[in-house]
């Protein structure tokens, strides 16, 4: 007999089951495909809690250049004013497009204390490198400065973030609106557009093209912004994030850091791994936006007009300029180092898009089950992770990692078996190895299932330094749905232990869990949780040999922040 709790929304819903082995419970209702998208409905009052009437934005920066133009700018007619009933979706929902962006890790992509830490410590493991490594760290992550600079012929650094000049407020500016929306449609979806080698129109003053998927009733906004806006679909496809989300780097040997090396290493595939998914075939393939930017219930208003003669029609199919992702705990160290880190979201833009984050991982990117059985005193746990993103999980950054915590405690409250448990720390407790193999089968509690990248230096060894990755060691991420296992292409493939498992296949993967019972009586309480971290303890420990600016504020803020990992997926069950 098993009894079940599953803990949807923080309620938990008691159901008991008669099963015999084999039978399951999960920690969602849900009984739909395993990857989809999905409206932010459900959590959309708690979300408009922390937008009130009067939300203002007014630390954007107004720079301009020769191809661009700050946020600022923007936000003049794409945020909600007091008076004007745009940006307002069919159901209520504020859409102020810019207050939205300002709170997430693309405006904020050249604020990151990590990011900064992490590149500053790049730089100072080979200086004689540091150029070229910043140049090409900050090609994406403060990509209108890097671009101006480049065609004024000049150079832009780390350093020059902080100077307060024009190009150092457009760095600061992050992954901006102008940047993303002066995009061509050249050459994305190639190889030549990755790594940031997007293209820029070369067009200078009123005729500078700004691309969307509407072109506005009169020419309101070419007066008011000095860009023409000009249709462009491409502004929707994931080809445009591919140029930022492939990225390749070329290994330094740490030995001999001036020999070149001709070692290319995938430092990040989400596009290419969405490619090899489900969700980029058939008629109706999900793109990244799709999910990142979900689109706005009925008709919107895109501009606040309050200067007059602008555009009041409502269009359908806006994109919620959200770009919600999975790092919630950078965001909550954004919001509270405002002045360290320079951010202009308020805290409740902060609030609204930490909501989303911790939203999105826990019902948007995968699903536990769980079918415990006893026999006699060996108590056997199949636990099926279903990834419903659209990419590997986790991805990006190869820092970052998810693994599964089960625990088992008898009828008096005796821990019988506990592996994956977090620390007050953030790290992970008793484990066998710093670098963990995959797993089909855990008998012990120092083996835990840890679903990462382990980078490789050019003799194979591991580094925490990505500079210094040649190859992945290690590679057992969770696929997509639709993703072989067998893939072949060496950005993306399965590497280690987990290209044989038979259990671990595109969308999904089973790990069996045996527990030796004896000396312990039922009933037995089994809890399995998927957690992840985006900053790893064992990353941040990795900054210890380097000494800068950089380094010293990061860990600052990190002393004081809450490691604790988030939860994505739970499930809780009682077997006699």
């Amino acid at each position: 007999m098993l009894f079940v709790q599953w803990k949807v929304w923080g309620v938990a819903i008691a159901t008991l089951l008669l099963v015999s082995c084999g039978g399951g419970g999960s920690d969602t209702a849900d009984s739909g495909p395993t990857g989809f998208c999905e409206r932010e409905t459900s959590v959309l009052s708690a979300i408009l809690e922390f937008l009130s009437p009067t939300f203002t934005l007014t630390a954007l920066t107004s720079e301009t250049s020769t191809h661009f133009a700050g946020s600022g700018n923007c936000a003049r007619c794409h945020s909600i004013a007091d008076g004007s009933n745009a940006l307002i979706d069919t159901t209520g929902e504020r859409l102020d497009l810019t207050a939205d962006w300002s709170a997430s890790m693309m405006a904020n992509s050249a604020r990151d204390p990590y990011y900064l830490a992490v590149l500053s410590a790049e730089m100072e493991a080979n200086p004689s490198h540091a150029g070229a490594i910043q140049g090409k760290c900050l090609t994406c992550h403060a990509p209108m400065a890097i671009y101006e600079a480049k065609h004024a012929n000049t150079t832009f650094s780390l350093a020059d973030l902080d100077t307060g000049t024009p190009l150092g407020n457009l760095g600061k500016d992050g992954v901006s609106c102008t940047l993303c929306h002066r995009i061509e449609a050249t050459n994305l979806g190639t190889d030549a557009s990755y790594s940031g080698n997007f293209e820029i129109s070369t067009e200078t003053g009123p005729s500078r093209q700004i691309y969307g998927p509407y072109v506005p009733q009169g020419n309101n906004m070419q007066s008011q912004s000095g860009f023409t806006p000009t249709r462009g679909t491409h502004i929707q496809d994931s080809a445009l994030c591919g140029s930022c989300h492939n990225l390749i780097t070329e290994a330094i040997d740490p030995e001999s850091p001036m020999v070149p090396t001709n070692k290319k290493f995938p430092e990040q595939m989400p596009y290419k791994e969405w490619l090899a998914s489900d969700f980029s075939k058939g008629a109706s393939p999900q793109s990244c936006q799709s999910c990142h930017m979900p689109v706005a219930t009925g008709t919107v208003q895109l501009s606040n007009n309050m200067g007059g003669g602008g555009p009041t029609r409502r269009l359908a199919g806006v994109s919620k300029h959200h770009f919600v992702g999975g790092n919630a705990f950078m965001l909550t160290m954004l919001k509270e180092n405002r002045a360290a880190t320079g951010v202009v979201a308020d805290d409740s833009a902060f609030d609204a898009a930490i909501k989303r984050t911790r939203d999105n991982l826990t019902r948007k990117t995968a699903r536990l089950e769980a079918s415990p059985c006893r026999v006699e005193n060996t108590l056997t746990v199949p636990v099926t992770i279903t990834n419903l993103t659209g990419h590997k999980f986790p991805t990006g950054y190869p820092n970052r990692r998810a693994w599964l915590h089960v625990k088992v405690v008898d009828s008096v409250g005796r821990v019988v078996f506990e592996s994956g448990k977090p620390g007050v720390d953030g790290e992970i407790v008793d484990l066998a190895s710093d670098t963990m193999p995959h797993y089909d089968t855990i008998t012990l509690p120092a083996q835990v299932q840890i679903y990462e990248t382990v980078m490789g230096d050019v003799r194979d060894n591991p580094t925490r330094r990505l500079m210094h990755a040649a190859r992945y060691l290690k590679d057992n991420r969770l696929l997509p749905a639709g993703m072989s296992r067998a893939e072949t292409d060496t950005d993306i493939r399965v590497v280690g232990n987990a290209a044989t498992d038979t259990n671990f296949i595109g969308g999904s993967d089973k790990v069996t869990y045996s527990v030796n019972t004896t000396g312990y009586s039922g009933p037995f309480n089994v809890t399995a949780e998927l957690l992840y971290q985006s900053v790893p303890p064992r990353d941040v420990a990795a900054l210890d040999s380097y000494v800068t600016s950089q380094i010293t504020s990061f860990r600052s803020m990190y002393a004081a922040a809450n490691k604790a990992p988030e939860r994505v997926a739970s499930v809780t069950l009682n077997v006699l």
